[in-house]
């Protein structure tokens, strides 16, 4: 920041998901409007309480945020904070995401919260919590719905790997797109250059799949 401040350049921001305030522009990704529509989604089918994965890595710091934004969602969707049991799965050897959310399967399971719908703030978290689940031999969208962040299947090349994850997905293209955006509201002849500039990029297509 202090480096940013000084450069004699415009600066933009990108592949960030909070404001930081400063002598730059920045396209942020929010998190907010997609996790708001799997709530609404499962408060339709008659849910009240939720299973919200995420895991302990502080590095990770865009996991945290996600969670922060189910919070803030869920709070203007009048659901009670205690209605929401997060659980950030972690693992004593390795820091792997996946195998955090073995983890946090594996307590699912031991308090026996099948009834709770899932909603994961990483595709990757996912794949470890649906591999721990197929080991106990149940089945997303029959003995637990899931909903995921991300929404990595789209781009699977391979039709014999779509695992059918629920997913909302993350707004990389869109970002993209802003990006050009600004630069040729920047670069355009008549730009107003007495302020700097912050796009927000909405996470809002939920792409309902098997898992739900």
């Amino acid at each position: 920041a202090d480096y940013l401040a000084k450069c004699t350049i415009p600066v933009i921001l990108i592949q960030d998901d909070i404001v930081h305030p400063g002598p730059w522009h920045q396209v942020v990704f929010d998190y907010q409007p997609g996790f708001a529509a799997a709530l609404k989604y499962l408060l339709r089918q008659g849910h009240h309480q939720f299973f919200i994965v995420s895991n302990d890595d502080p590095t990770h710091e865009e996991k945290l945020h996600r969670v922060e934004a189910i919070m803030t969602a869920a709070k203007h969707l009048n659901i009670p904070s205690q209605n929401l049991i997060i659980h950030r799965g972690n693992d004593p050897i390795i820091n792997s995401v996946i195998l955090c959310g073995r983890n946090s399967a594996e307590y699912y399971c031991r308090n026996k919260l099948l009834k709770c719908p899932v909603i994961s703030v990483s595709d990757f978290i996912t794949y470890g919590f649906i591999s721990y689940m197929a080991e106990q031999n149940l089945k997303m969208g029959v003995d637990f719905k899931l909903i995921s962040y991300d929404n990595l299947e789209r781009d699977l090349q391979n039709p014999s790997n779509k695992l059918g994850i629920s997913a909302i997905t993350h707004p990389k293209e869109e970002a993209a797109k802003a990006v050009v955006e600004l630069l040729d509201s920047l670069l355009a002849t008549n730009a107003n250059k007495d302020f700097y500039r912050t796009y927000f990029v909405p996470a809002k297509e939920l792409v309902i799949r098997d898992s739900c």
